[in-house]
C-alpha cells in the first residue's frame, strides 16, 4: 500500500472513529467500527463528509408591512404622546373579523413606517390657506376637510399620488352608553371580478383627540365580488364618556389605488350651557349688594354652545317657575360650534328666605332639548340675605338733654340701610304750639351695623322763638328809677328765662352801680307769644354804711393748746366788717421753723362784727422728711454696699432699721449704727448706715480629676475650712497621675468660700501630657527582617498612634500587615514604638505547556494558580506531554511569583524523543526461518523519516538473490517495536540457488532496553486498548496500522548499484529514548 493511500486510510479511520463514538458512545466499539470502515478509504471519506444545512427561504420582499403610526405636527406631538400613554392604560380592544390578516416582518414594518413618515410633508405650508381652529387659535381646525392625511377629517379622498380604487369602504361606530363600549366596524366591498391580494389595510382611531389602538388586520386579500367586514371594540373611560369625540378612519391601498372610509361619533354632551346672574337695583343697574333680598331682580344670561362641529337642533327650553325669558322660545338650529344667548329675569320672593339661620339661594336650573336629549345646567345666582338688620328712633323735644318723647324700633330689614319717611319722622311731633314738623330736607339714609344696639338715631323737634327784654334800674335818693342798662334776646314759647346773681350780660348784677347792694335772689320770665309782655325789670338800691375792726394772727408749732409752743403774733389794720382778708403763704410763714411744713396756700378770713372773734392761729406741723437706711459690710464704703431702703417719716422721729436686713453671706446680724439716728430737717442729713462687721468660717471641698470632671476620672478629694469669701486653697500637682501634667491645670466650681458649704466645691482637672514622642517602624516579613523606614512624631497621652498602612509598602507585599506595639501613646516615650510588618501578597500565575517551541499552534494546555510573592511557580513538568515527546519539559519565563499577575507566565516546552529502529533481512518471505539478519540502528528523532538506500540494503544480500533496486524508509514513532523495516531478497531467476547457512542469527535482533517491548511479531500487531478519549483512541489505532513493518522485496531484474538511493533522513532536535524491540521477541 502506498504511503498516500495509507495516510488517506488513517484520516478516514479518525473521522470514522469520531463519528462512531458520537453515535454509540463506546470507545472499543467505535475503534472496531472505525477499523472496519477504514477498509475502503474512499467510502469512509465520503461518509465522513457533513452535508450542508438546508437553505432557509428568504422572506419575500413584497411582504406587506404593518402601517406606521400617523405623524404629528411639532405643536401637538407632546400632548399626543401623553394622551396616548393614558389611553393605553384605559382602553381595552377586542377584535372579531371574517378573515385572518397576514403576518408582517420587521423589515417591512420599517419600510412602511418610513413611507408613512414621508407622506407627512410640510412643504408649501406657508402657501396654503390657513385652516386654524377659530375656537382654539394655533391648532388645526378639526372641521377642515382639505387635509388628506388628517384621519379626523370627515372627508378623506385618496392621498396625493394615489387614484380612487374600484373597491369601496364604509366605517361605522356604535356606542353602548350603558356599558361604555364602542364598536368600530369597517367593511370593504369589491364589486369587480378582479382579485386584490396583499392590500395594505390602515386604520386610525382617536378618542378625545388621543390616538387609540385596535387589532385590525394590516394586510388583507380581497376576492372578486367579495365584501369583508372587521369589527373591534373600545372600552371608554368615565372621563371619555363624559364628553369626547370618537374618530375612526381606514384606508385600503393596493399599488397606486386607494379607498378610504371615515366615521365619527360624539360621546356625552354635544352642547354646553354657560350662564351667569346679575343682581339689579330697582333702576335696572347692577346692584352693589352681595346678597339678594325679597323684591330684588336677578337677571340671568344663558348661552347654549354647540361644542361639536356637527349641526344640532334645539327643540325645547325649560326654565324654573318665576324665571321669565325676554323672548318666547322658538326651535333653533346651531351650526358647528355655534351658540345662542337668552336673557331671563326673576323677582326674589320672601319665600326664598327660609326660616331659621340658613340662608336661601336664588338659582335657576336651565334645560335645553337638543337632538331629542335634554341637557341642563344649574346657575347659582345669589344667596338671599337674612333680615338681621334693625334700628331705633328716639324722639326728643328741643334737645337730646330732655326726656325722650318716644322710642320706635324697627327690625327684620334685609339691607344694612334705613330710609324712614316723613310719616315716621313726624310720628311723635309735640302738640304744643311752636314745634316745627320735619320736611323733605330732613330725610336721610342711615347706614346700619349688624348689631342693632349700635343703630340708634335721634329725632329732635324744635319750637319757634319769641323776643324778650331785661331792663336794669337804680333808685336814687329821691326814689326815682334811673335806667342803667338793658339787654334783649329770644327764646322758645313757654320757656322760662332765669336771671341769676352773676355779673354777666343777662344776669342780675350785670349793671350794678357802685355803692348799691348787689342782688342775690334770682328773677324769672316765662316767654309768651306776646313779645310786649316778655319784659323783666331789675332794680338796684343803695348800700347802708359798715363799721371797721382790726385782725390778729398768732403763730404756734405743733399745737396752739400748749403755751410753750407759742412763737409770736402779727396784727392786721382795721377794715370794714365783712371784709375778706387774704393771708398769703409768705405772711403765714413769718415764724416758720426748719423741720416743719411751710404753708403753701392762701388763707381767707372775714372781719367779724365781734372784735374777739377777729383772731386766727397759724400752727406749723412737723414735716414729713425722707430718710434712708444704707446697709454695708465691713465699712460704710461704696464697694461694701449691700442695699438700702428709703422711707418718709416725721421730723425728729427715730429712724427705724431692721438688723439682719441685707445681711451678707457669712456675716452676723449684729451691726454697728453710723450716721443719723433721728429724722433731721432735711433728707440729706437723715441717713443711717447699718454696718455688718463679723465674719464666719465655712467648710470647703477640693476634688482632683484627670481629663474632665466625671466620676470615672476622679483622683482624690481634700476637705477643710476657711473664712468666708477667702480663696479655697488647693495644691497644684497633688495626686498627679502618670502621663498627665500639672501645667495649666484647669479649675472649675467655687474659687472662694461661701456660706453654702455644699457649693464650696473646687475641681482641679489635670490634662494629658501633649508632647510625648512615638515612632512607627515598617518591616518586610518580620521585625527581624529589613527595616523599610520609620516615622516619628509627638502626641497626647493615651491618644491613638496613627500610622499609614501603606507607608513604605514594597511591591509584592500587602498593606494588611501585622502590627505590634502599643496602640495608644503611653507616658514612657521610649516604649511608644509600633512595628508594622508587611507580609507577601498572593498573586496569580499561568503555566503554558508547548511542544517544540512557544507558539500558539504548539500550545498543549494551560494551568492557572495563585501563590505567595517570590515563591517558586508550582507546575507539573510532565503535564500535557504528547506522544513521542519526553518529560520533563524545559521551563522558560517566570519561575518565581512576582507582583504582576500578567507577567507571571511560565512556559514549559517539550522536545521530541529519540527512538531506535530495526532492519530485518529475509530471503523469500518474512518468516522466522528466512531471517538473515536483524540490525538495530541508532536512535533517531521522533517523527523523522529515515531513508535507507538500496546500496545499504544490498550489503546484506546473500548470494543467489537479486539485488534491491529501490531503497526503503521508516518514520520514527515513540514505540521502537513499531520502528521495523523488513527487507526480503528474492532468488535470482537465472540459476537455482542453494542457500548458504547464514552466519547471522536466525532470530531478529532485539533493541537494547526497550521502553515498550512488543509481545507479538511485527506483522501481527497486538490489539491496542481503546483509550478513554475517543480521539486519542482513534490516533492510537491509526498509529498501530501505520507502523506495521512493511516488507520490501528485490526486483527480479538486477538493479544498477549506481542508481541506488543513498540513506536519507529528515530529523528534528535530537533526544534520547530506548531502542525498538525485535518484532519476533
Amino acid at each position: 500500500m502506498k504511503n498516500q493511500d495509507l495516510l488517506k486510510r488513517v484520516t478516514c479511520f479518525i473521522a470514522a472513529f469520531t463519528l462512531a463514538f458520537s453515535l454509540f458512545g463506546t470507545p472499543a466499539y467505535a475503534a472496531e467500527a472505525a477499523e472496519a470502515s477504514a477498509a475502503t478509504a474512499e467510502t469512509l471519506s465520503t461518509a465522513a463528509e457533513t452535508p450542508a444545512a438546508p437553505e432557509v427561504p428568504a422572506v419575500p420582499a413584497d411582504t406587506p408591512a404593518k402601517p406606521a403610526a400617523p405623524a404629528y405636527s411639532a405643536d401637538t406631538d407632546a400632548d399626543h404622546v401623553n394622551a396616548a400613554d393614558t389611553e393605553d392604560e384605559t382602553t381595552t380592544n377586542k377584535v372579531e373579523g371574517t378573515t385572518t390578516p397576514s403576518t408582517n416582518t420587521n423589515e417591512d414594518t420599517e419600510e412602511a413606517t418610513e413611507g408613512a413618515n414621508n407622506n407627512e410633508s410640510t412643504e408649501g405650508a406657508d402657501d396654503t390657506e390657513s385652516t386654524e381652529d377659530p375656537n382654539a387659535p394655533g391648532s388645526e381646525d378639526p372641521t377642515d376637510p382639505t387635509d388628506p392625511t388628517d384621519p379626523t377629517d370627515p372627508v378623506n379622498p385618496p392621498e396625493e399620488g394615489f387614484e380612487e380604487a374600484p373597491y369601496t369602504m364604509q366605517a361605522a361606530i356604535d356606542l353602548n352608553e350603558a356599558t361604555g363600549e364602542a364598536t368600530l366596524t369597517v367593511s370593504i366591498t369589491n364589486p369587480t371580478d378582479t382579485v386584490f391580494d396583499n392590500i395594505e389595510f390602515t386604520t386610525y382611531i382617536y378618542v378625545g383627540g388621543n390616538d387609540a389602538q385596535a387589532n385590525f388586520p394590516y394586510v388583507i386579500n380581497l376576492g372578486a365580488n367579495e365584501t369583508l367586514t372587521y369589527t373591534a371594540t373600545l372600552q371608554l373611560t368615565q372621563e371619555q364618556l363624559a364628553g369626547s369625540r370618537i374618530s375612526f378612519s381606514s384606508s385600503a391601498t393596493y399599488d397606486n389605488l386607494q379607498a378610504n372610509a371615515f366615521a365619527e361619533k360624539w360621546v356625552g354632551p354635544q352642547v354646553s350651557i354657560d350662564g351667569h346672574a346679575t343682581l339689579l337695583d330697582p333702576d335696572g343697574t347692577p346692584s352693589s349688594y352681595e346678597f339678594a333680598a325679597p323684591g330684588d331682580t336677578v337677571c340671568y344670561t344663558i348661552t347654549l354652545n354647540n361644542t361639536s362641529d356637527m349641526t344640532v337642533t334645539v327643540t325645547g327650553m325649560d326654565l324654573p317657575e318665576g324665571v321669565i325669558c325676554n323672548e318666547p322660545f322658538e326651535e333653533v338650529t346651531l351650526n358647528g360650534y355655534g351658540s345662542k344667548t337668552y336673557v331671563a329675569y326673576y323677582t326674589v320672593l320672601p319665600s326664598d328666605d327660609p326660616a331659621g339661620d340658613d340662608m336661601g339661594l336664588v338659582s335657576a336650573k336651565v334645560a335645553f332639548t337638543v337632538e331629542g336629549k335634554q341637557y341642563s345646567q344649574t346657575i347659582e345666582a345669589f344667596k338671599v340675605a337674612k333680615p338681621i338688620y334693625g334700628y331705633t328712633l328716639v324722639y326728643y323735644a328741643n334737645s337730646t338733654d330732655s326726656e325722650p318723647l318716644a322710642k320706635e324700633t324697627t327690625t327684620g330689614l334685609y339691607r344694612p340701610v334705613a330710609q324712614p319717611g316723613l310719616d315716621v319722622l313726624n310720628a311723635h311731633l309735640p302738640q304744643e304750639p311752636g314745634y316745627n314738623a320735619k320736611t323733605d330736607a330732613d330725610l336721610k339714609t342711615y347706614t346700619l351695623a349688624e348689631d342693632a344696639s349700635e343703630n340708634v338715631f335721634d329725632i329732635v323737634y324744635t319750637q319757634g322763638t319769641f323776643g324778650y327784654i331785661i331792663n336794669y334800674y337804680f333808685v336814687d335818693d329821691d326814689g326815682t328809677y334811673i335806667p342803667c342798662g338793658g339787654t334783649s334776646s329770644s327764646a322758645p314759647l313757654g320757656a322760662t328765662i332765669t336771671v341769676g346773681e352773676g355779673t354777666e350780660e343777662g344776669q342780675l348784677n350785670y349793671a350794678l352801680p357802685e355803692g348799691y347792694e348787689p342782688l342775690t335772689d334770682p328773677l324769672t320770665l316765662t316767654i309768651t307769644e306776646n313779645e310786649s309782655e316778655n319784659v323783666l325789670d331789675v332794680v338796684y338800691t343803695e348800700k347802708t354804711p359798715i363799721p371797721e375792726l382790726g385782725y390778729t394772727v398768732n403763730y404756734y408749732k405743733d399745737s396752739a393748746e400748749d403755751p410753750n409752743n407759742y412763737l409770736g403774733s402779727e396784727s392786721i389794720e382795721a377794715q370794714p366788717v365783712g371784709t375778706e382778708v387774704t393771708l398769703t403763704p409768705e405772711f403765714q410763714n413769718r415764724f416758720w421753723l426748719p423741720g416743719y411744713e411751710r404753708i403753701t396756700e392762701n388763707t381767707y378770713v372775714t372781719i367779724q362784727e365781734t372784735e374777739s372773734w377777729n383772731t386766727y392761729n397759724v400752727v406749723y406741723r412737723r414735716a414729713m422728711v425722707d430718710y434712708t437706711v444704707n446697709y454695708y459690710k465691713d465699712s460704710a464704703s461704696q464697694d461694701n454696699f449691700q442695699g438700702s431702703h428709703a422711707r418718709t417719716g416725721t421730723f425728729e422721729a427715730d429712724i427705724p432699721y431692721t438688723a439682719g436686713r441685707f445681711l451678707p453671706a457669712g456675716y452676723q446680724a449684729t451691726p454697728t449704727i453710723q450716721g443719723a439716728t433721728t429724722i433731721q430737717a432735711n433728707a440729706q442729713d437723715s441717713v443711717m448706715n447699718v454696718v455688718y462687721t463679723q465674719v464666719a468660717d465655712y467648710g470647703y471641698t477640693v476634688n482632683y480629676y484627670k481629663d474632665s470632671v466625671a466620676e470615672g476620672n476622679w483622683l482624690a478629694t481634700e476637705r477643710g475650712t476657711a473664712a468666708y469669701q477667702s480663696a479655697i486653697p488647693y495644691t497644684v500637682g497633688a495626686h498627679l497621675p502618670e502621663g498627665y501634667t500639672a501645667e495649666n491645670a484647669a479649675t472649675s466650681g467655687s474659687l472662694f468660700v461661701s456660706t453654702d458649704e455644699a457649693n464650696n466645691v473646687l475641681n482641679v482637672v489635670y490634662a494629658k501630657e501633649a508632647n510625648l514622642p512615638y515612632r512607627i517602624d515598617y518591616y518586610a516579613d518580620s521585625t527581624d527582617g529589613e527595616l523599610l523606614g520609620s516615622v516619628t512624631g509627638y502626641g497626647t497621652f493615651e491618644d491613638p498612634i496613627v500610622y499609614d498602612e501603606e507607608a513604605y509598602l514594597p511591591q509584592g507585599y500587602v498593606a494588611t500587615g501585622k502590627v505590634t506595639g502599643p496602640q495608644i501613646i503611653t507616658a514612657n516615650g521610649a516604649a511608644n514604638v509600633v512595628s508594622v510588618v508587611y507580609s507577601k501578597g498572593t498573586f496569580g500565575y499561568t503555566v503554558n505547556y508547548y511542544k517544540d517551541s512557544v507558539s500558539a499552534d504548539n500550545l498543549l494546555g494551560t494551568n492557572e494558580g495563585e501563590g505567595i510573592y517570590l515563591d517558586p511557580v508550582n507546575y507539573d513538568s510532565s503535564a500535557y506531554v504528547p506522544l513521542g515527546y519526553v518529560a520533563p519539559g524545559v521551563a522558560q519565563g517566570a519561575t518565581t511569583i512576582g507582583y504582576d499577575a500578567e507577567a507571571n507566565v511560565l512556559n514549559v516546552v517539550y522536545s521530541p524523543g529519540r527512538f531506535a529502529y530495526t532492519i530485518n533481512y529475509y530471503t523469500d518471505s518474512v518468516a522466522p526461518e528466512n531471517l538473515i539478519q536483524s540490525s538495530v540502528q541508532d536512535p533517531r528523532t521522533f517523527g523523522t523519516t529515515v531513508q535507507i538506500s538500496a546500496d545499504q540494503l544490498n550489503t546484506v544480500r546473500p548470494n543467489g538473490y537479486a539485488a534491491l533496486t529501490e531503497g526503503v524508509q521508516v518514520t520514527i514513532t515513540e514505540d521502537p517495536a513499531r520502528n521495523v523495516v523488513n527487507v526480503v531478497f528474492q532468488p535470482e531467476p537465472a540459476a537455482p540457488v542453494t542457500p548458504e547457512t547464514p552466519d547471522q542469527p536466525t532470530t531478529p535482533s532485539q533493541p537494547e532496553d526497550p521502553t515498550q517491548p512488543s509481545e507479538e511479531p511485527a506483522d501481527q500487531p497486538g490489539t491496542t486498548p481503546a483509550p478513554t478519549n475517543p480521539v486519542a483512541g482513534a490516533i492510537a489505532a491509526a498509529a498501530a496500522a501505520l507502523n506495521d513493518a512493511p516488507a520490501y522485496a528485490a526486483d527480479q531484474a538486477a538493479a544498477d548499484p549506481a542508481a541506488e538511493d543513498a540513506l536519507e533522513e529528515t530529523t528534528i532536535e535530537d533526544d534520547e529514548n530506548p531502542l525498538a524491540s525485535s518484532p519476533f521477541s
